[in-house]
């Protein structure tokens, strides 16, 4: 049997070309990015783009930052909406608020919108954006510690997972590791849920089919419900995986409404986390039926009252992503 954690490890390989910097600062005044780049390029690594646009190609394109400063009041897309795009690639950076005029609905969209760390008035002295900037550092190394606990608790779940599917004989499917990514990338991507919350769901599907093991084992009876819930009793012994076993709970709900737990939940009604793991363990299926990864995709969009279709899509441009990589490897 393949080791859980070998599959992890391969999954992890899977990723785009990374490169990183400090400091984002993105302002359409020419002259104010080469007035800071000059004042804080001894001290940081500092990167600047003139326009949101440009921001967010640098991080479609793989770059990573841990603060990001942005002007409120720029040409095309504004502060509050650059920042709030950044935050869904990069969502542990700490964002930075520029703005001449603080007003109410700016403030409010700032917090809600884009979750910044701190709105700063123009024009602001060298100290102050210098101590928010360290404020910056210090909130994302903050964020990356309570991670790193958090990937202890996987950890942990792995190593469960894997005496508890050695005892029962259970065996991943041979896509395992390419699924992991997959599911990975989709959670990055539309913060349904956090990469590892996604990868340890799906490693922790196949919980719910072990209570059949001991109806076969035992000679007893073993009704829907204690197998829905088998995942869940487990899940509750683990902290920080109360998102997790809600995915896990919902993982059979159709979007129709259709599918187990018989209840009322149907479409957006159901958690989101659930949504997205339902396509994604559709998806291994099939490819573990021998499907190609687009015959699958389109296998799939022909069953349109099953899935969200919002997560179909997200899908296949990551599916599309994994042969691009496939290729070029």
């Amino acid at each position: 049997m393949h080791s859980v954690r070998i599959l992890w490890s391969e999954a992890a390989t899977i990723r785009h070309k990374i490169m990183n910097a400090d400091v984002l600062i993105i302002d359409d005044e020419v002259s104010v990015l080469h007035g800071l780049r000059r004042t804080f390029q001894r001290d940081f690594n500092i990167q600047t783009t003139e326009n949101g646009d440009q921001a967010l190609e640098l991080v479609e394109n793989g770059w990573m930052f841990k603060v990001i400063i942005c002007d409120q009041r720029m040409k095309g897309i504004d502060g509050v909406t650059t920042l709030s795009h950044l935050k869904k690639g990069l969502p542990i950076s700490s964002r930075i608020l520029l703005t001449g005029h603080a007003d109410v609905t700016t403030l409010r969209r700032a917090i809600n919108e884009a979750g910044v760390l701190k709105v700063l008035e123009k024009p602001c002295s060298r100290r102050i954006l210098e101590e928010a900037i360290v404020d910056g550092l210090e909130h994302h190394e903050a964020i990356l510690r309570q991670n790193r606990l958090e990937e202890k608790t996987v950890l942990g779940v792995i190593k469960m997972i894997e005496r508890i599917l050695g005892t029962f004989d259970f065996k991943p499917g041979e896509n395992r590791a390419r699924v992991l990514a997959l599911a990975g990338s989709i959670a990055t991507r539309t913060t349904c849920a956090k990469p590892w919350e996604m990868q340890a769901a799906l490693m922790m599907s196949d919980l719910n089919q072990l209570p059949l093991e001991a109806d076969r084992l035992y000679n007893r009876d073993v009704d829907r419900h204690e197998r829905l819930t088998f995942a869940n009793e487990v899940l509750a012994e683990i902290p920080r995986l109360s998102h997790v076993a809600e995915g896990l709970y919902f993982k059979d709900k159709n979007f129709d409404g259709t599918g187990i737990p018989n209840n009322m939940l149907a479409g957006d009604g159901i958690p989101v986390f659930a949504r997205a793991l339902h396509v994604i363990l559709e998806f291994e299926r099939l490819i573990d039926q021998g499907l190609g990864i687009s015959e699958t995709v389109i296998d799939m969009r022909r069953r349109p009252q099953l899935f969200d279709p919002s997560f179909l899509d997200v899908l296949e441009d990551v599916a599309k992503e994994l042969i691009e990589s496939s290729l070029s490897a």
